[in-house]
């Protein structure tokens, strides 16, 4: 029964959490499985998967309809990454000198919001990654893909959850730490939220 209950769940699954139910792939449910490849497709968030466990699970299975959908994901997979490619290349000649002063601007401004989650110097939020010398470390092509497509990959320590607990309220942000009771959660409007691991 509670097999078919997150078979049904899934499909409404966030793209950004589809990574934390990994597990299931090694599930005995053929079922499960069909129901997470699926969710995968629905919701284009084959880019999130590494070429390398994509092989894994297909190694692992021996069932044709989920050799088929592995199959699916990964050519899913390459056609973003793909396409992703070509945006970046085709917005590469387009970028000109840069200009401090616009640039802090539109970072602090509340429309791009990039001051909530990044720091530069002592201004700006926690919960992601310090940019202060980010230009120092990135390549010009590795900062336009992280502005035009921020959730292609996270910077390690920096991934976004969501935790939900018993009584249904959601909270989204980067774990700061945990211990065995708790989990301590930052969210993007700064606030410092605890939850019970109960």
């Amino acid at each position: 029964h509670q097999i078919e209950i997150l078979s049904s769940k899934l499909p409404a699954a966030p793209a950004h959490t589809l990574p934390a139910f990994k597990p299931l792939m090694t599930s005995s449910s053929s079922k499960l499985q069909v129901s997470y490849l699926k969710s995968i497709l629905k919701q284009i968030a084959s880019d999130r998967f590494s070429e390398g466990e994509l092989a894994d699970w297909n190694k692992q299975s021996s069932i044709i309809r989920v050799k088929e959908l592995i199959a699916d994901v990964i050519a899913s997979r390459e056609t973003v990454i793909k396409e992703r490619q070509q945006t970046l290349t085709s917005m590469l000649p387009q970028l000109n000198e840069g200009e401090p002063g616009h640039g802090k601007r539109i970072f602090f401004s509340r429309k791009a919001a990039c001051s909530g989650c990044h720091r530069i110097e002592n201004e700006g939020g926690q919960v992601g990654p310090d940019l202060s010398q980010i230009g120092r470390i990135r390549s010009e092509r590795d900062l336009l893909e992280a502005i035009v497509f921020p959730s292609a990959s996270f910077a390690r320590g920096y991934e976004a959850y969501t935790i939900v607990t018993d009584s249904g309220r959601s909270y989204s942000g980067v774990i700061q730490s945990e211990t065995a009771t708790e989990i301590i959660l930052i969210t993007t409007d700064r606030r410092t939220i605890r939850i019970s691991r109960s």
